[in-house]
């Protein structure tokens, strides 16, 4: 409490050289020393007391009894007289760098008054900064440096000595919670789930249901109660006391028996759909792509806040899965001998067939679907779950028994064989070309007609998967046979001698006549009279017309 000159009613008091006035002061009276030559024997108050005693001796050479004016007191500026009731505080455990401070904790530090006069001050001081150390500056920021403590801390004033320990603050007392005991002590790194309840200082607190926000809830930065952002994560249900009674077993009476427990979830395990596993007695099956993508993922585990998304359940379980007899292929059609197994190092194409086995005896034979699936055979196993490249065919056993040479009678001879098709050769429409089979029987394949897909029979070799440009009309062994000479029984016969000779340097005009030569032996040539029109014969025309002579713009004749 600070006393101020309106409190004052000062009395007479022995008089000396050095006063001691006695001043009473309304509901407390206090001794001040002070030197009454200096202070009592202003100017001002010489002339005052003059004025009214004229014949009154100096203040210093007499003892009197004086009653100032109350105003006089107050234009006189006695600083020296506002005191402090109360002695400085103690002084808490000095701040250490790096020491566990946070909101509420106090300290004290030693701040420089004057740098220059070297004087200093110590002082006590309350964190204001984080309500745990690891959200707290009150660690790194040094209250001794006022710039930092601006920031982090309360100047409580200056101190001396040794502050007694502080008294705990109470806490503020919730009403008691609907349920019966305290649950278990909330844990730090704990994976709480949604709905989990946990105690802390006698608080219950319910982790959030939000998916993903209670994730946090084992968080020391959601610490229940006693944390920044606790609030995002917990409910505050009320005060406990004791501890929960112990539940009863589990019951499952409204979940189906799933039989035995498939082989324990394992987070390091990469799951496919349809694959099962146990998780806290129940069993649960992978769902079908694309939700067994998170099958494998953290936050998807079959009894976590997610586990719907990617896992079904399938009902309890006891014990493990009894050991199946041999595998059951009655739906599959059986496909004889197996095929060779499946390389991921070998290239397929569309018709190919593989097996995968699937024990000592038995294998399932797939075949790569046709183009443009083929092109995933070499990109995904048998069996994927996309289903992609790869068609189950049926099962089989053993090896495929090897075949007779095969067989063409469902193909029309070609009667000899055309040239052997060439990757360097250029093919247009309906022409025809050979693959060898064995050596001695081969197929015959025809350029399409159309006049688009005919492009293609010089990007593609016949038998291609895309089955672009050729198409299978027969087979064939030996060479086609040499023609007989043709005949010209249907031509008019020039009796006056041939024209001359086509010539693809020449513009011809409509009836321009020319001859070709057909045959050497007998030496025949046919006379040729071009059409009304700007078009000029090219040698793949003149080529053609010797097949189809309608088909130009010349006349037979």
């Amino acid at each position: 409490m600070l006393f101020g000159l309106d409190n004052l009613k000062p009395f007479p008091e022995q008089p000396a050289r050095c006063h001691k006035i006695k001043f009473e002061v309304t509901h407390q009276t206090t001794l001040l020393t002070t030197t009454t030559t200096r202070i009592a024997t202003t100017a001002l108050y010489k002339r005052q007391i003059h004025q009214t005693e004229p014949n009154h001796p100096l203040i210093s050479d007499l003892e009197y009894h004086f009653k100032p004016p109350i105003k006089m007191f107050k234009s006189i500026t006695l600083t020296a007289l506002l005191i402090r009731s109360t002695d400085a505080a103690g002084c808490y455990p000095t701040w250490t760098s790096g020491s566990a401070y946070s909101t509420g904790s106090l300290v004290s530090a030693t701040r420089i008054v004057n740098a220059t006069a070297g004087t200093s001050v110590k002082k006590n001081f309350e964190c204001t900064s984080g309500s745990q150390p690891a959200l707290s500056h009150c660690p790194n920021y040094d209250p001794s440096n006022a710039i930092q403590a601006a920031a982090a801390w309360k100047d409580l004033g200056e101190c001396t000595g040794t502050a007694a320990a502080p008294t705990p603050s109470n806490k503020p007392t919730y009403a008691k919670w609907t349920g019966s005991g305290c649950p278990a002590t909330w844990v730090d790194g704990f994976a709480y789930e949604g709905g989990d309840l946990a105690e802390v200082n006698g608080n219950v607190y319910k982790c959030s249901t939000t998916p993903f926000v209670n994730a946090w809830c084992g968080n020391p930065s959601y610490k229940p109660g006693d944390s920044t952002y606790w609030q995002q994560a917990w409910t505050l249900l009320g005060s406990c006391t004791g501890t929960m009674s112990p539940s009863k077993a589990p019951s499952f009476k409204t979940i189906k028996s799933a039989g035995g427990c498939p082989e324990p979830y394992a987070a390091s395990t990469t799951y496919e759909a349809g694959d099962k596993v146990e998780a806290n007695g129940l069993a649960y099956q992978c769902r079908s792509w694309p939700n067994s993508a998170w099958c494998s993922m953290n936050g998807y585990e079959p009894d976590g806040p997610n586990s719907k998304d990617a896992w079904t359940l399938l009902g309890y379980c006891a014990g493990s899965i009894a050991p199946t007899s041999s595998p059951n292929f009655s739906k599959l059609s059986p496909a004889g001998g197996c095929p060779d197994a499946f390389s991921d190092a070998a290239s397929y194409e569309a018709g190919d067939k593989v097996t995968l086995q699937i024990n000592s005896a038995t294998s399932l034979v797939y075949e790569c679907q046709s183009f443009p699936n083929s092109g995933y055979c070499d990109q995904y196993e048998p069996g994927h779950w996309s289903k992609l490249g790869w068609s189950l065919k049926g099962y089989c056993n053993g090896t495929i028994a090897p075949t007779q040479s095969p067989s063409f009678v469902k193909l029309a001879d070609n009667n000899g064989c055309p040239k052997a098709y060439s990757a360097s050769a250029t093919y247009e429409a309906n022409d025809k070309v050979s693959t060898d089979l064995d050596g001695t029987n081969s197929l015959v394949w025809k350029c399409s007609s159309d006049i688009h897909l005919s492009r293609y029979c010089s990007q593609f070799e016949p038998g291609n998967p895309a089955k672009l440009g050729w198409t299978l009309v027969a087979r064939c062994d030996g060479t086609i046979a040499p023609s007989k000479a043709p005949t010209f029984a249907k031509l008019v016969n020039v009796t006056n001698g041939c024209p001359r000779v086509y010539s693809k340097t020449t513009k011809y005009e409509e009836g321009d006549l020319v001859s070709v030569l057909v045959s050497t032996d007998p030496a025949v040539q046919l006379s040729m009279s071009a059409r009304d029109g700007p078009r000029v014969p090219t040698a793949m025309q003149v080529k053609t017309s010797l097949l189809n002579l309608p088909m130009l713009p010349w006349d037979g004749l």
